[in-house]
């Protein structure tokens, strides 16, 4: 370790700490994407290092920033806690659904056949992949795409042996080094076809949606870009944002497009164009969390304001609902990502929102009331006229 090297930034000794522990060439979204899941798993450590590289700093002195992390891990008193292997796996544990008891059922009642002819097993996706000797093979830029499923059934059976025997049966582990993105889409549609994966899902190791999930998780929402992972860690449903909720609740507000965020909920990340003007390279991350907050209140609060509505009616109008709140908060009818960075939610109170349900309500059962309506960009269109009226 050199301390006498002054100039490296945080994340360049970061990612020379990964590859001293792990030799493997990365490409620059892979490092970006390891250091932003390092700081989120490790922010008590970070805090560390901040305070006492700002300690030096009033001394007038210089350490080098890899000296800084050195002394956390020998001397800290917090416990530095490595990337996972499975972070470029779409969704986490899905939980008791029909594949995993199927999965148990053939590891608890051994047969003739090999575990491995009966199950998908894990896949790994890689740039480049070289047989070294026998069963040893050396990849570059390996990402588990697939397997998690199978690796957490395996590890509760194993846990739950009360013997020591030893069981020799095989899971079958795939290399594929694909020749595109396009390509290494398919794959991973393609080896989880065991349990449905959304093609949304795909979208959930874009480093954007890493950033907003750091983001969101310092304050207090927690952004699921991996379908159950916050659930399957006993948060509250009310805590959690699902990064289709996200994409609805931008389209609503930024976009002024209620009616497709209750029309197409679950492919409003396929289309590609409306995917950039939502979650583009200069996505503001304050922007996304006054989104989601603002979103997630409305939700919350919309039933119990309008307690005469059926379940299906909330469906249809929640959308619209959100987008007027914001266009009344912010007296603006057309907001940019920094309108909704700066919509000021302690404004935000019951009275507003049952102004503005009532409003989007009279053009909801004026034009027919159904789910149908609410798909249309008429009742769109109608509603903000409406809003636009309200707005100085």
């Amino acid at each position: 370790m050199n301390t006498d090297d002054f100039t490296q930034p945080l994340e360049s000794v970061m990612r020379q700490e990964r590859m001293a522990v792990y030799p493997l060439p990365l490409k620059i979204q892979d490092r970006a994407e390891l250091f932003t899941k390092w700081c989120e798993l490790n922010p008590k450590t970070l805090r560390n290092i901040e305070l006492t590289a700002l300690a030096i700093h009033q001394r007038g002195m210089r350490v080098s920033t890899k000296y800084l992390i050195e002394k956390q891990r020998y001397e800290g008193s917090h416990q530095i806690t490595g990337v996972p292997f499975f972070e470029a796996n779409v969704r986490d544990y899905e939980g008791n659904v029909s594949v995993n008891k199927g999965i148990r059922e053939t590891l608890e009642h051994p047969s003739e056949d090999d575990f491995w002819w009966l199950n998908n097993g894990v896949t790994i996706l890689a740039s480049e992949a070289y047989q070294i000797a026998g069963a040893e093979v050396k990849m570059e830029e390996p990402r588990i795409v697939n397997g998690l499923q199978t690796s957490y059934e395996i590890y509760k059976f194993m846990e739950s042996r009360t013997e020591d025997a030893e069981d020799s049966r095989n899971v079958m582990v795939k290399i594929l080094v694909p020749g595109s993105d396009e390509t290494r889409n398919r794959v991973i549609l393609a080896t989880n076809n065991q349990t449905q994966v959304k093609k949304t899902s795909l979208r959930a190791t874009d480093q954007i949606h890493i950033q907003i999930e750091l983001y969101m998780k310092r304050n207090g929402l927690y952004y699921e870009r991996r379908k159950n992972y916050y659930k399957n860690q006993g948060r509250k449903r009310e805590e959690i944002v699902t990064l289709s909720f996200l994409a609805q609740c931008m389209m609503s507000i930024l976009l002024g497009r209620p009616d497709q965020a209750r029309a197409r909920p679950s492919t409003l990340l396929s289309d590609e164009a409306q995917y950039k003007k939502i979650f583009g390279q200069d996505g503001n991350l304050e922007a996304y969390y006054r989104a989601a907050s603002l979103g997630k209140q409305v939700c919350l609060r919309f039933p119990q304001i309008k307690r005469d509505l059926e379940g299906s009616q909330i469906s249809d109008i929640r959308f619209y609902v959100i987008m007027g709140v914001a266009s009344i908060l912010s007296k603006k009818d057309n907001l940019t990502f920094g309108d909704i960075e700066k919509l000021d939610l302690d404004k935000l109170s019951d009275e507003i929102i049952q102004e503005v349900a009532d409003m989007v309500l009279d053009v909801y059962l004026a034009l027919g009331g159904t789910s149908k309506t609410a798909k249309s960009y008429a009742m769109a269109t109608k509603v903000k006229e409406k809003i636009s009226l309200q707005l100085p």
